[in-house]
């Protein structure tokens, strides 16, 4: 099964953006590549996602920023509906900033006490019905975050049935159009979910 959806950056990210909108700003140098984790929020209605977009903005993406991982990209869905979900996008140099975030936070008091509201949301008020977390690793066609002019814009997010086909798709707009992310390294879920996740 394949996937399109439409997001738009919040306020959170200050314009973050994935795709450059010129061919003529796709990097063909080589540099090192990115790894990225794309968490995927599923929420219920508008209370739950001022939660996790004032936790953002007030309390992880500055944690983040000290760690080194910027820019940050917090998106919604385009069309909300009565189940809505909140992407956020999180770049790390290696995978072993990655493995180690959760000790870096754990370690940060700015960061425990500006998140403490999240942390603390009982069952009954809880911030997001599930989340989904991939880890991913750029294309070596784009290394890393292109932003560009900052202003509002759309973003297409797809998924792809197999390696087989996103590997085809990819060689066929590489030449055109800039993208973000890559094949999933791994996937992780809480609460259930039965399907694994490749980015394009």
């Amino acid at each position: 099964m394949e996937r399109r959806d439409f997001l738009k950056a919040t306020v959170i990210t200050g314009g973050m953006a994935a795709f450059s909108t010129a061919a003529s700003a796709f990097p063909l140098k080589k540099e090192k590549r990115q790894w990225y984790e794309l968490r995927e929020y599923t929420i219920t209605g508008a209370a739950q996602r001022e939660i996790i977009e004032r936790y953002y903005r007030d309390a992880a993406i500055p944690a983040l920023n000290r760690m080194g991982s910027k820019p940050v990209g917090v998106f919604r869905q385009y069309e909300t509906k009565e189940i809505d979900r909140l992407f956020v996008l999180i770049p790390f140099s290696s995978a072993d900033k990655f493995l180690g975030m959760r000790e870096s936070l754990s370690g940060d008091k700015a960061y425990q006490a500006a998140a403490r509201e999240y942390h603390m949301v009982s069952s009954k008020n809880a911030a997001y019905k599930r989340i989904q977390s991939s880890f991913l690793r750029a294309f070596t066609q784009l290394p890393s975050i292109l932003l560009p002019e900052k202003k509002q814009r759309l973003y297409l997010l797809q998924e792809r049935i197999n390696q087989q086909v996103m590997q085809f798709r990819l060689q066929a707009l590489v030449s055109a159009i800039p993208m973000l992310c890559g094949p999933t390294v791994g996937t992780r879920f809480s609460r259930r979910s039965w399907s694994r996740k490749a980015f394009t």
